[in-house]
C-alpha cells in the first residue's frame, strides 16, 4: 500500500535537488578556474560549452518565470544599458559578434536573472556561490605551483590579477552571509580567511591594494560614521575621474611617481596604455568591440586586456560604452544608499571603494567576479528599498 503522505514530501525534495543542481550547473562555469586551461588541453573549449548550456538553461528558466508571473524583471536602468549597448557596439564595430560570447550574453543573463531572485532564492545562490569558491582556494593553496612554471604569472585560479576579484567577491559573500545569519559563523569565517590568505600570497599588487583599500574605508566608516551619508554616486564619479587623470598623466610621461618605488604604472602598463590610447583614437565612438581589440606591447604580439576598465571601455566600445558604464556605476551606487542594514553597507562601500581603486590598473568586465558581487549588492539595495 502506497503511504501518499510521502508522496509530496519526496517530490519536494526531488525539486530542490534539480533547483539545487541547476543551480551550481551555472554558478560554476562562472567561477572556473582560468589557470586549468594553460595545462590541460581542450579544456577552455569544454568550459565555454558548459557556459553556453548554462546559459540556455538561465535563459529558459527567466523566460519560463516570467510568463508564469513568477519572476518581475525591474532591473535599474543602468545595468540593462550597459549590456544592451556592450553588444551593440561588438555587432557594429566588429559586424557581428565572434568573440566574447560569455562576456556580451552569460554574464549579462546571469546578472539580470540575480537581481530578479527574491530574498530565499538570493540566499541559496549565495551559499552555493561561497561553496564553489571555498572549494577553488582551497584548491588555489594545495596545487602545486610548480605546475604553470615557465607560464609568467598564472596560477590555478587565473592570472594573478584575477586574485582581487576572486577575493573581493568572496569578502563580501562572507560578510553576507555572516551578516544574514544565513551560515553558521565558522562558515562565513572561513570563507573570509581562505579569501585573505590567497589574496596576501598572491603575486600580485592588486590584491594587496585591494585588501588595504577594503580595511582603510571600512576602518573609516566605523570611525566616522556620518560618511554614511555621503551619496556614494559622487565617490564612483570620483574614481572614475582619478582613473582617467592617472591614464592620462602616465601617457603623457607626467606622473610624479613614474620610475619611483610608488610608480603607478605597475609592471608596465604604460606600454599598454600607450597601445590601447592609438587604438581608441583611431576609433572613439564605438571601439573595436567586445574581445576585438589588438593591444601590442614589445613583450606580447597582442591582447585585449587593457588593464585600465576606463581604457577597456573605451577600446571595447568607445567613448558610448564608457558613458554606458559610468552610468551602470552610478546605478549600483544608487542602490548602495538603499541599503538598510548599516552594517551590510559598511561592507558594501567598502568592497566597492576597493574595486574602484584597482579598475585605475586592472579590468573587471572581461570577467565573471565583479559581476557576481554586483548583483548581490544591488540585490540588497532593492530589496531593502522593497522592505
Amino acid at each position: 500500500m502506497v503511504n501518499y503522505s510521502t508522496v509530496p514530501r519526496r517530490t519536494s525534495i526531488a525539486n530542490k535537488s534539480i533547483a539545487s543542481l541547476i543551480r551550481y550547473f551555472v554558478l560554476i562555469p562562472l567561477l572556473l578556474p582560468q589557470g586549468l586551461g594553460s595545462i590541460i588541453p581542450g579544456y577552455k573549449t569544454v568550459t565555454t560549452l558548459w557556459a553556453m548550456l548554462a546559459l540556455y538553461f538561465v535563459l529558459l528558466d527567466i523566460i519560463f518565470r516570467v510568463c508564469h508571473g513568477e519572476l518581475s524583471l525591474n532591473i535599474p536602468a543602468g545595468i540593462v544599458i550597459y549590456f544592451l549597448m556592450a553588444i551593440s557596439v561588438t555587432v557594429l564595430s566588429s559586424k557581428g559578434v565572434a568573440n566574447g560570447l560569455q562576456e556580451l550574453l552569460f554574464f549579462p543573463a546571469v546578472s539580470v536573472y540575480m537581481l530578479s531572485l527574491s530574498e530565499d532564492e538570493l540566499r541559496v545562490y549565495a551559499v552555493a556561490c561561497a561553496r564553489v569558491l571555498m572549494v577553488l582556494f582551497l584548491l588555489q593553496l594545495l596545487v602545486p605551483s610548480s605546475l604553470f612554471a615557465g607560464r609568467l604569472h598564472m596560477t590555478m585560479l587565473g592570472h594573478v590579477q584575477v586574485f582581487s576579484q576572486y577575493g573581493l567577491l568572496s569578502i563580501t559573500l562572507a560578510c553576507f552571509l555572516y551578516l544574514k545569519k544565513w551560515v553558521k559563523p565558522s562558515f562565513a569565517f572561513l570563507l573570509l580567511g581562505l579569501s585573505v590568505v590567497c589574496m596576501v600570497t598572491a603575486d600580485a599588487d592588486s590584491a594587496h591594494y585591494a585588501l588595504f583599500v577594503f580595511a582603510v574605508v571600512l576602518l573609516l566608516l566605523k570611525i566616522c560614521p556620518i560618511l554614511l551619508k555621503l551619496d556614494f554616486r559622487i565617490v564612483v564619479i570620483f574614481f572614475i575621474a582619478f582613473s582617467m587623470l592617472v591614464v592620462m598623466l602616465t601617457i603623457r610621461r607626467q606622473s610624479p611617481l613614474m620610475g619611483t618605488d610608488l610608480d603607478w604604472t605597475f609592471s608596465g602598463r604604460l606600454f599598454v596604455w600607450d597601445s590601447a590610447d592609438a587604438l581608441f583614437r583611431q576609433s572613439p565612438l564605438f571601439g573595436y568591440g567586445v574581445e576585438n581589440s589588438v593591444i601590442t606591447t614589445f613583450w606580447s604580439a597582442g591582447m585585449s586586456y587593457a588593464h585600465n576598465q576606463v581604457m577597456q571601455c573605451l577600446i571595447d566600445g568607445g567613448i558610448v560604452l564608457l558613458l554606458a558604464m559610468v552610468w551602470m556605476l552610478c546605478s549600483i551606487a544608487g542602490k548602495v544608499n538603499m541599503i538598510l542594514d548599516v552594517s551590510f553597507r559598511k561592507v558594501a562601500i567598502s568592497v566597492l571603494c576597493a574595486l574602484l581603486f584597482v579598475t585605475v590598473f586592472d579590468s573587471f568586465t572581461p570577467y565573471s567576479y565583479v559581476f557576481i558581487m554586483l548583483a548581490f549588492i544591488t540585490r540588497e539595495g532593492m530589496l531593502s528599498r522593497k522592505g
